[in-house]
């Protein structure tokens, strides 16, 4: 039996041309409705499982949280903006205090705020930049005479990164 020939292991224009076809037609249904809300949904499993496991509320930051807690399960909401994270631009918001979650931390010795990131991101600028300055902020305020020290997330703050938004909020 001959072995293959070149025009057996070429694609012709007409294969080509069918298998960019199905490319798209198979990266157009990964936009349908259902492959959308399907990760969305698996999330908010997620986010439900951790707070059942630690035992907080879950509170929404406004808009992209949201989508992911259970109007029933929601114990409030938030509003952090990811802007007042962005490399260079660190600071404590006066216009988003967010004051009305001391009382929802106090009771329940915390909570999880949950938020969205675009695709390609590991974690919200609020959740990894604003969200920290505003605790150690609070906390400065609240506990005057302690020391407190900046918690952000290794893997989404930088070591160089780390010390400038510790600086960006201490009192000049």
């Amino acid at each position: 039996m001959p072995g293959p020939t070149t025009s057996d292991l070429i694609f012709s224009e007409q294969a080509n041309h069918n298998f960019s076809k199905t490319l798209g037609e198979l990266r157009r249904s990964t936009l349908s409705i259902h492959n959308r809300l399907l990760p969305i949904q698996e999330d908010a499993i997620f986010a439900q499982t951790v707070a059942a496991a630690y035992s907080r509320p879950l509170i929404a930051n406004e808009r992209c949280g949201s989508w992911y807690i259970d109007p029933r399960e929601e114990a409030g909401s938030t509003y952090f903006k990811s802007i007042d994270g962005h490399t260079g631009v660190w600071k404590f918001s006066t216009r988003r205090l967010n004051l009305h979650l001391l009382e929802i931390i106090g009771k329940n010795d915390g909570c999880i705020i949950v938020d969205y990131t675009r695709r390609g991101k590991r974690i919200p600028d609020a959740l990894s930049k604003t969200i920290p300055i505003w605790c150690a902020v609070v906390n400065h305020l609240l506990f005057p005479d302690i020391i407190h020290e900046l918690h952000t997330p290794p893997q989404a703050v930088t070591r160089s990164e780390h010390p400038k938004l510790l600086l960006s909020y201490l009192p000049s």
